[in-house]
Protein backbone atom coordinates (compact mmCIF):
# COMPACT_ATOMS: atom_id res chain seq x y z
CA UNK A 1 0.00 0.00 0.00
CA UNK A 2 2.79 2.56 0.53
CA UNK A 3 4.61 1.61 -2.76
CA UNK A 4 1.25 2.68 -4.13
CA UNK A 5 0.62 5.75 -2.37
CA UNK A 6 4.20 6.89 -3.10
CA UNK A 7 3.26 6.15 -7.17
CA UNK A 8 0.29 8.65 -6.75
CA UNK A 9 -1.99 5.68 -8.26
CA UNK A 10 -5.70 6.23 -7.59
CA UNK A 11 -7.03 2.52 -7.79
CA UNK A 12 -9.48 0.69 -6.66
CA UNK A 13 -9.70 -1.84 -4.46
CA UNK A 14 -10.28 -4.48 -7.12
CA UNK A 15 -7.38 -3.47 -8.90
CA UNK A 16 -5.33 -2.96 -5.41
CA UNK A 17 -6.59 -6.99 -5.20
CA UNK A 18 -4.83 -8.15 -8.56
CA UNK A 19 -2.02 -5.86 -8.32
CA UNK A 20 -1.40 -7.47 -5.42
CA UNK A 21 -2.09 -11.06 -6.05
CA UNK A 22 0.06 -10.90 -9.17
CA UNK A 23 3.11 -9.48 -7.10
CA UNK A 24 4.70 -12.43 -5.98
CA UNK A 25 4.92 -13.62 -9.58
CA UNK A 26 6.39 -10.38 -9.91
CA UNK A 27 8.96 -10.32 -7.55
CA UNK A 28 10.18 -13.85 -8.29
CA UNK A 29 10.88 -12.53 -11.97
CA UNK A 30 12.83 -10.01 -11.18
CA UNK A 31 15.00 -11.72 -8.06
CA UNK A 32 15.98 -14.14 -11.38
CA UNK A 33 17.24 -11.17 -13.21
CA UNK A 34 19.88 -11.13 -10.37
CA UNK A 35 20.24 -14.77 -9.84
CA UNK A 36 22.29 -15.73 -12.61
CA UNK A 37 25.55 -17.49 -11.77
CA UNK A 38 28.11 -15.86 -14.43
CA UNK A 39 31.18 -14.68 -11.20
CA UNK A 40 33.59 -17.62 -12.75
CA UNK A 41 32.39 -16.74 -16.80
CA UNK A 42 34.97 -14.98 -18.92
CA UNK A 43 33.69 -11.65 -19.79
CA UNK A 44 33.24 -10.95 -23.69
CA UNK A 45 35.81 -8.23 -24.87
CA UNK A 46 34.70 -7.63 -28.37
CA UNK A 47 31.34 -7.65 -30.14
CA UNK A 48 31.94 -8.78 -33.73
CA UNK A 49 28.93 -8.75 -35.67
CA UNK A 50 28.85 -9.89 -39.22
CA UNK A 51 30.16 -7.83 -42.32
CA UNK A 52 27.90 -6.03 -43.89
CA UNK A 53 30.06 -5.38 -47.08
CA UNK A 54 27.88 -7.15 -49.38
CA UNK A 55 24.35 -5.75 -48.41
CA UNK A 56 26.26 -2.04 -49.12
CA UNK A 57 27.87 -3.37 -52.64
CA UNK A 58 24.27 -4.30 -53.50
CA UNK A 59 22.70 -1.06 -52.29
CA UNK A 60 25.36 0.92 -54.44
CA UNK A 61 25.21 -1.06 -57.38
CA UNK A 62 21.26 -0.55 -57.47
CA UNK A 63 21.38 3.55 -56.96
CA UNK A 64 24.83 3.04 -59.94
CA UNK A 65 21.98 1.24 -62.44
CA UNK A 66 19.00 4.18 -61.19
CA UNK A 67 21.68 7.27 -62.39
CA UNK A 68 21.98 5.71 -66.03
Amino acid sequence: MSLLAASGLDLTSEETETLAASYPKLRAAVDALYDVAVRDEEPVLEFRPEPHGTVLKDARRTHENTKE
